[in-house]
């Protein structure tokens, strides 16, 4: 499959409206496969920039090419586009992250935008704030040995045992009372069984 073929597929799945001028939609483009052209030299893990400096010459008008038609054919879908580096106003132009799969190489540049977009474009939003509780139900289940249980993501405030809660449910508000505290233990895969950590 060609390089702008991949592109082809690839924003034919895309369902993202044009941004708009009111800066309505942040985006992120991360095209796997730039890095497919001739004797370009790969390094595992390299962010995409660093790598491209060190290209020769001819593979870096060859990049440039085809960077310029991946561009051209988001433009027709009423896209602004730029490389992340040269892109000075995320608002306006969507960003596009060059990146491999196979080589790792942009995984750093994504992991970076993401990080620097969130702190400056959510500030608010991902700042800690006690005095508001902010607590997302995801599931209600049983499980052996503890009854009812109901996993939760909570964003903002604190809960402890011996709290009462009340729960949204299809048949009404249930009002309970919290009677143990556990999480998964850390670095572990939730999936995979094991004891939970007690907290108060």
């Amino acid at each position: 499959m060609s390089w702008s073929r991949v592109l082809e597929v690839t924003s034919s799945r895309c369902s993202a409206d044009p941004v708009s001028g009111q800066g309505s939609l942040v985006a992120v483009f991360s095209f796997s496969g730039m890095f497919m052209l001739y004797q370009w030299r790969s390094s595992a893990n390299r962010p995409s920039r660093d790598s491209l400096k060190a290209q020769k010459d001819y593979v870096k008008h060859e990049f440039d090419d085809r960077l310029k038609r991946i561009q051209l054919q988001l433009a027709e879908r009423g896209l602004n586009t730029a490389v992340y580096w040269e892109n000075h106003d995320v608002r306006r132009d969507v960003s596009i992250v060059p990146t491999s799969a196979v080589t790792g190489e942009g995984v750093p540049d994504l992991l970076y935008l993401i990080v620097k977009l969130t702190q400056t474009l959510m500030a608010k939003k991902i700042t800690k704030q006690p005095d508001l509780f902010q607590c997302t139900v995801l599931e209600v289940k049983n499980i052996e040995g503890l009854g009812t249980t109901i996993d939760v993501i909570l964003v903002n405030g604190q809960i402890k045992d011996t709290d009462q809660i009340c729960v949204c449910t299809l048949g009404g508000p249930v009002i309970t009372t919290i009677r143990a505290l556990l999480t998964p233990p850390p670095a572990k895969e939730i999936r995979v069984k094991s004891e939970y950590v007690h907290h108060k």
